[in-house]
């Protein structure tokens, strides 16, 4: 898979540590988004693709979500053997 498993490349940071910050993303997620779900076509600034509305950064969010959590479940695979449904 490149050079990128080498030594040198690994983060250091323990999973724990990781997992926990990753909770913590989600809920400030959440916190965000209670406050601007309430009107989907409400329009928010966004430094990528200019002006938006909250339907299309949610949307966005949920994609790049997904296309993590499948490179995570191919990486699972790997090492265990284990096909997800």
């Amino acid at each position: 898979m490149g050079s990128c498993f080498a030594a040198r490349c690994r983060d250091p940071t323990p999973a724990a540590e990781v997992y926990r910050d990753y909770l913590e993303a989600c809920e400030e997620s959440r916190r965000v988004f209670a406050k601007v779900t309430e009107d989907f076509s409400r329009t928010v600034p966004n430094p990528e693709f200019g002006d938006t509305d909250v339907r299309f950064v949610l949307a966005h969010v949920i994609e790049e979500y997904a296309r993590h959590v499948g490179r995570a479940d191919l990486l699972r695979e790997a090492i265990d053997g284990a096909a997800g449904e």
